[in-house]
């Protein structure tokens, strides 16, 4: 029987090694997993610069000031990890990168402006992000004293992404990190100012870096190439959950570049990587499909009071804690006790039903809408095209079918290492047919031979994931099972299976049909 390659491992490959290699989507069938760790990768604050940050670092996130510390707690990379301590997540790091810098940059800024003739004593109520606050006026009130509350109660909110200035009546917002990844990701809006009382508040475009508010730039050092410099220094690292904080495509790109690579087969470092996106489904579709990855997920919710890095670790965390427990959890319509994403503030903003659709097709997890809470439509991986990225193929879209599988690729690796290190090889003896395995030969002590590996394959991987439901027709993955000896090299002992994961059910239908007689 011809032997198979694995990628990154010729024949020719002498060093000790136990690797695997997943492959999904591939049409009709033929000990504990190594910990699940969580990472953020962004940009820190130059006051978090100053208090001592050094690029290309890792630092564990165990607290809220933790998080502050190391990322400056107006930052983005701060509100996604502190987004993810909120909702639980385990086994926090965060990877430090500089923002963008050098000639040219320019920070996004915002507006809020207050015009002011008070006859009475009012309210405004205003939004920045997630936070709602609120000011009031009376009649000895001026523009410049209402932007002077409204700037103290702003600042006052330490994790909001921006420091607040007043200039008679015209509060400008700039962002905590310089560059174009911070324009159009924070919310701005007034939701009230009490009529008729000579007062008017309206926010100038409705998100940092729009209207008569600044764009972002970013400078001659850009934050893709600190992000590209950041992530060479963990190839050797694995973190199966990883997020960035930009809904910029080249820096999802890089991401996703980077979980890739690491989770080929040399090094076999399997990991995923989370994106958030706030704007239109066609340009997040655009992103979807652009990266086609099983290893890739994007979360999506139109006009968002949270950003990206609050909608990416929100749904990293509970996905990090549900499989945990069950690599093949379906989490349709998931809304938990550690869920915080609100709906989004405008009923136009909620996905409809052909909306929710086409996200799901294109490899996108929608957080959908409603009066009472925001939830996950479905948890899916970007990989929702052919190769080509031209055409639809779902085989590989849903989360679980990665999940599980990465999940029996890293109990082998940890069982083949405990079980069979140190140990020798040698062929199975047959009968005289020449085609029979002799289930009566006698083998050694410490040696393993192929058709021993394969019950221990067998009773040790597969049958255990199947009693758990988490792949189906086990009788199909143990007729394609066959284990060998490489003929080109004869230390290396080769297995391959294939099979099918177990289904998620995600709809029902019932056709009722009345039948009075004519």
């Amino acid at each position: 029987m011809a032997g198979f390659a694995i990628t990154g491992y010729p024949s020719s490959y002498r060093a000790p090694f136990s690797a695997v290699e997943v492959l999904l989507g591939q049409g009709e069938s033929s000990a504990s997993p190594a910990a699940r760790e969580a990472m953020v990768v962004g940009p820190y604050t130059s006051a978090a610069a100053t208090a001592g940050t050094v690029a290309n670092t890792v630092y564990p996130i165990k607290t809220e000031a933790d998080a502050g510390l190391y990322a400056g707690d107006r930052g983005p990379a701060y509100r996604g990890l502190r987004m993810l301590l909120k909702a639980g997540c385990r086994s926090v790091s965060y990877l430090a990168h500089a923002e963008s810098s050098g000639a040219g940059v320019v920070s996004a800024t915002g507006v809020f402006e207050v015009t002011a003739t008070p006859t009475g004593t009012g309210q405004i109520v205003f939004q920045f992000c997630d936070a709602v606050l609120s000011v009031s006026f009376n009649t000895s009130s001026t523009a410049t004293t209402i932007g002077d509350d409204i700037e103290a109660k702003l600042n006052g909110q330490s994790h909001l992404p921006a420091t607040w200035s007043n200039s008679t009546g015209t509060v400008t917002g700039t962002a905590a990190v310089a560059g174009a990844s911070q324009n159009g990701i924070y919310r701005m809006r007034v939701i009230s100012v009490t009529p008729g009382l000579g007062v008017t508040c309206a926010a100038s475009g409705a998100t940092m870096g729009t209207g008569t508010g600044t764009a972002g730039v970013d400078g001659a050092t850009t934050e893709n190439s600190l992000l590209t410099a950041a992530l060479a220094t963990i190839t050797g690292s694995r973190y199966y959950y990883m997020m960035g904080t930009s809904a910029v495509q080249a820096d999802v790109a890089t991401l996703k570049a980077h979980v890739a690579a690491k989770s080929e087969p040399n090094p076999g470092l399997r990991s995923r990587c989370f994106a958030g996106e706030v704007g239109t489904l066609a340009a997040t579709q655009t992103i979807a499909v652009a990266q086609n990855s099983e290893r890739c997920h994007i979360v999506w919710q139109k006009n968002s009071d949270h950003d990206p890095a609050e909608l990416a670790a929100n749904v990293m965390a509970v996905t990090q804690k549900k499989e945990a427990v069950e690599s093949h959890y379906n989490f349709d319509g998931y809304s938990g006790d550690d869920w915080f994403i609100r709906p989004a503030f405008a009923n136009a903003d909620w996905p409809d039903g052909d909306d929710l659709n086409d996200a799901v097709t294109d490899g996108i997890i929608a957080i959908a809408s409603n009066q009472v809470k925001s939830y996950v439509t479905m948890h899916v991986t970007t990989r929702s095209k052919d190769s080509t990225g031209a055409i639809d193929d779902f085989r590989a879209t849903e989360t679980h079918r990665i999940s599980v599988l990465d999940e029996m690729a890293d109990k082998w690796v940890l069982n083949d290492m405990l079980t069979f290190s140190n140990f020798h090889l040698r062929d199975d003896e047959y009968l005289s047919d020449g085609v029979t395995v002799n289930t009566n030969q006698k083998i050694p002590p410490r040696t393993i031979v192929p058709s021993r590996y394969k019950s221990w394959l067998i009773s040790t991987i597969m049958t255990p994931a199947a009693n758990d439901g988490k792949i189906q027709r086990l009788n199909e993955w143990i007729s394609s099972t066959y284990v060998r000896i490489d003929e080109e090299n004869a230390s290396r002992l080769q297995a391959a299976s294939s099979g099918r994961t177990c289904d998620q059910r995600h709809q029902a239908s019932w056709l009722l049909a009345e039948t009075t007689p004519a």
